[in-house]
């Protein structure tokens, strides 16, 4: 008796976002999702990249989802 075993799908969490920098170089960047902790303790999905918090003109980080 032959068994189905389902492999497990990869997680395709990262995003590649075109930025384009003051001198007019378009590069790729990738965005890693990042688990924000603000201090009341509420949590929210964010991205980050190249190490830093991807946030808005107020300074409040954007959901994982919302970026794009």
């Amino acid at each position: 008796m032959a068994y189905n075993i389902a492999k497990p799908k990869p997680a395709n969490n990262k995003k590649y976002h075109k930025v384009t920098d003051e001198e007019g170089n378009v590069t790729q960047v990738e965005v890693k999702p990042t688990m924000f902790v603000n201090s009341n303790g509420k949590k929210k999905l964010c991205g980050t990249a190249n190490g830093e918090l991807i946030v808005n003109s107020e300074g409040n980080p954007i959901p994982f989802r919302g970026i794009g």
